[in-house]
């Protein structure tokens, strides 16, 4: 019981709802932004890799952010050299 009394009570702010069909859309565009770059990169012959920022500890627990590197799978498969 001790824990419970050492505890601050705030009034807590409640976020600000979105609308979900928005949320979703958002999310397909910047997918399908990843495939035309996909894409384009497939066309020049070179790789494609998307930056995501991740939060990792070191040694003496303090958190730092770095930047890593995601493979984009494709949505399409080439077949005897015809895209589908």
């Amino acid at each position: 019981m001790a824990a419970l009394q050492g505890l601050k009570l705030i009034s807590a702010k409640r976020q600000v709802q979105t609308n979900p069909l928005l949320y979703r859309r958002s999310k397909l565009v910047s997918r399908i932004d990843e495939q035309i770059s996909l894409a384009q990169a497939a066309i020049e012959q070179r790789t494609y890799t998307k930056q995501r920022a991740r939060s990792v500890k070191d040694e003496h627990g303090f958190r730092s952010t770095i930047q890593t590197q995601v493979r984009v799978k494709q949505w399409w498969f080439d077949k005897m050299a015809s895209w589908h």
